[in-house]
């Protein structure tokens, strides 16, 4: 009786071990399957960033928000007459404009752009602080415009889950959060909506 009982016991206490190693493994399994779909998650996020921007750096974003002909620089844009052109206030001009300061992470500081997500090389070379050529006035001037538009500033407080004063918004979308200024985050968001 005594060598069955040794043998029950050696028999539960192996199934025991075997059972928590194939628990093991398949934790393991599924944390490198999240892994692997976060990676591929971050690098279409990176790719429909090149893609937008492609589409973005030769047009107006003020007039492409609003579906006008967007075919000339925000500069020489209708709308922008006797306003900021960052931020699209009336009382001031850029000179006066509160200057962008991305808190949270590193990104682009002339244009708030991620110049690499993941893997993915966006944009710039990051160690000379290079932007790219018709990014600069992009990010800040389109999230603005979604602000101060009744509809789209809806949408954004609907799709965000918040609300926000100019300053709590300048501060919001000048955060980094996960590599990504959340200012490209509305760029995205808008794309979806309109692309």
């Amino acid at each position: 009786m005594e060598v069955d009982d040794e043998l029950d016991q050696y028999r539960t206490i192996e199934t025991v071990l075997w059972s928590n190693e194939t628990m093991w493994e398949s934790e393991g399994e599924v944390n490198m399957e999240r892994a692997q779909q976060g990676s591929r998650a971050v690098t279409a996020t990176a790719q429909k960033i090149k893609e937008m921007m492609r589409k973005l750096r030769e047009r107006c974003v003020v007039c492409w928000i609003n579906n006008v002909s967007a075919n000339h620089e925000l500069s020489d844009c209708e709308l922008m007459y006797g306003k900021c052109i960052r931020c699209q206030d009336k009382h001031h001009k850029l000179k006066q404009c509160q200057q962008m300061r991305y808190n949270g992470g590193r990104c682009c500081f002339r244009c708030g752009l991620p110049q690499r997500l993941g893997q993915t090389h966006i944009h710039g070379d990051v160690s000379v602080g290079e932007c790219e050529t018709g990014y600069m006035d992009k990010m800040w001037p389109l999230c603005w415009q979604v602000y101060r538009k009744r509809g789209w500033r809806q949408g954004l407080e609907a799709h965000f889950g918040q609300g926000w004063n100019e300053e709590g918004f300048r501060n919001w979308i000048s955060q980094v959060e996960d590599g990504m200024a959340n200012g490209v985050r509305v760029m995205l968001w808008a794309w979806d909506k309109l692309e």
